[in-house]
């Protein structure tokens, strides 16, 4: 997906016109479809002067790509509907998906909600990789596999001791010398 998506910034068009002349692009084992438009739908900041919220950003956002997206298009999602509950943004990104499956779109969705990647038997899920030995250290391969349920994130988080549970136990704790207590 970097690939595709550097390829359309730094240079527009020239990775498409290269594929569709036969010339190589950056990857390995790779196939690029030919495609008249790639939409994104990336989180993006609070806007002030719009008055919307996170959410109805959001909404506003991936409604204007489905409604410009035709057969041919490429959509690309990344952490969409973020703003809000697991369970709501696994029924948002369903939603989107379905109507995307239906219109035999190419997307590509990354997600860390394990729900989407069973939505279709056209989805196809695709696992970054840790490695086994050390689940705080990313291999930076993706693998086509369904999830596993192993999220880099959470290794992370208990590496530097920033769990609920740590949280939760230092909060537990008496306060340490020299520290108020609120």
């Amino acid at each position: 997906m970097e690939t595709c998506c550097q390829i359309d910034r730094m240079l527009p068009d020239i990775g498409r016109y290269l594929a569709r002349l036969g010339l190589p692009v950056p990857g390995q084992n790779v196939r690029l479809f030919l495609v008249d438009n790639i939409y994104t739908h990336f989180e993006r900041e609070e806007n002030a002067q719009d008055l919307r919220g996170k959410l109805e950003d959001d909404l506003v956002r991936i409604h204007a790509v489905t409604a410009d997206a035709t057969s041919r298009s490429l959509v690309i999602m990344n952490e969409s509907f973020n703003s809000t509950t697991a369970d709501d943004a696994v029924q948002l990104s369903a939603a989107i998906l379905k109507s995307l499956i239906e219109r035999d779109l190419i997307c590509v969705c990354v997600t860390f909600l394990d729900e989407i990647a069973s939505l279709s038997k056209t989805i196809v899920s695709m696992v970054s990789t840790v490695d086994p030995n050390q689940n705080d250290v990313r291999t930076y391969k993706v693998l086509r596999r369904p999830s596993d349920g192993r999220v880099y994130a959470a290794s992370v988080a208990h590496k530097y001791q920033v769990t609920g549970a740590d949280i939760r136990r230092r909060l537990g704790a008496a306060p340490r010398e020299g520290v108020i207590a609120s």
